[in-house]
């Protein structure tokens, strides 16, 4: 707090204007054993298990006359945490030294303009309203070990965001027997407008445009929306993203020209009592070519206080594949915090991820992951 305090000032006395900066973060490190049924896949690291490690830096500054501007700076860490001498990133002008993957501000990273009664207008690489809706209202466990939207499992099929080594560019997933699915966690180059809450309703509407280039400078059209009701015990969100490729396909990402593919989720979290959560969703992925996605996905969760210290979670998922050679997935994930503090906590995680429910048993289609260590906010 003082750190922060401190940072105010100096930019008052620099500026002659006041502009409020904050530093908020969290770090998790923590041992995880990976039991792949491809046994070459087989795994222990040491690093994020239940959330992602970094920082955020914001900015806020009163304009007058009802309005605010804010500068958010998300910073991910891409370090070298659990990787392995098989799989690094390599720098081809540098003697072949390992470095750490992506930029510095490589997270959620926006300038906004809001106004208290007219809402809020941001532009940058900005969190998808269907990422919110997955992983804070329908996962107990978040985008960790046990989550239903990880990098490792998701109910989703087709074209997504947030993949290794592709940063913010959309990419495809192959359907097949080891395929975990796609996440929509960022749209770059976009633009977004937030609502103020009407009696605990919001919405949200961003847009992306297509740039259609010839393989030189194509960009995938992106629009993201929601409508989201927050009131007491109750919160409940439907999301939706959707991707659109022009007419030439872009050099990476394995997408298709002329194609499109829709996410949508209606996502749910009551408190049902004052020591139980319960957490639910239903979602789809659909596309105009059915061999892109044609699926839909159901999950729920649950959150229990045990005691003062004592958080216990579960979750599960089960994906189905409409396609003529469907691929359906399920998993299932259970955790458990003792909380030594409201910022710092030890945690155990366990989950089940199987990626050909009822198909022929292949090498690599079910993952069993454990995971222990200890996670901190500030």
């Amino acid at each position: 707090m003082m750190k922060k305090t401190l940072v105010a000032l100096a930019v008052t006395a620099a500026t002659g204007a006041f502009a409020q900066v904050t530093i908020t973060g969290f770090v998790d490190r923590g041992y995880v054993n990976n039991d792949n049924t491809a046994n070459a896949k087989d795994s222990v690291s040491i690093g994020s298990n239940t959330g992602t490690t970094g920082m955020v830096f914001t900015v806020n500054e009163d304009l007058g006359g009802g309005l605010s501007g804010r500068l958010v700076l998300g910073a991910d860490f891409s370090d070298l945490a659990g990787a392995t001498q098989d799989n690094v990133t390599w720098n081809s002008t540098t003697a072949n030294l390992p470095i750490q993957g992506g930029g510095f501000v490589n997270g959620q990273s926006f300038l906004e303009l809001a106004s208290k009664d007219m809402g809020a207008v941001r532009l940058g690489n900005i969190n998808s309203e269907f990422f919110t809706a997955n992983s804070s209202i329908a996962s107990s466990m978040g985008t960790g070990v046990g989550g239903s939207y990880t990098s490792s499992f998701s109910g989703y099929d087709g074209y997504g965001t947030g993949v290794t080594g592709y940063t913010g560019l959309v990419v495809a997933a192959t359907r097949g027997a080891t395929n975990g699915g796609v996440r929509a966690v960022r749209n770059p180059n976009a633009v977004k407008y937030v609502s103020p809450s009407f009696n605990g309703i919001t919405f949200a509407y961003g847009y992306a445009p297509k740039v259609e280039g010839g393989g030189s400078v194509d960009t995938v059209g992106t629009t993201d929306y929601s409508i989201r009701y927050t009131q007491g015990d109750l919160d409940v969100m439907y999301a939706a993203v959707k991707y659109e490729v022009g007419n030439s396909s872009p050099s990476y990402g394995s997408l298709t020209a002329n194609t499109d593919n829709t996410h949508t989720v209606i996502a749910a979290a009551y408190q049902v009592a004052p020591s139980f959560k319960l957490h639910l969703s239903s979602g789809t992925s659909k596309s105009n070519i059915d061999t892109v996605a044609n699926s839909d996905t159901y999950t729920l969760g649950g959150t229990f206080k045990a005691t003062s210290n004592i958080d216990l979670m579960v979750q599960a998922a089960k994906h189905n594949d409409k396609n003529a050679t469907g691929y359906s997935r399920g998993m299932y994930g259970i955790g458990a915090n003792y909380n030594f503090t409201k910022l710092t906590r030890a945690y155990f995680r366990y989950d089940n991820l199987s990626f050909n429910v009822g198909g022929t048993t292949t090498s690599g289609d079910q993952i069993t992951r454990t995971a222990v260590g200890i996670a901190k906010n500030f």
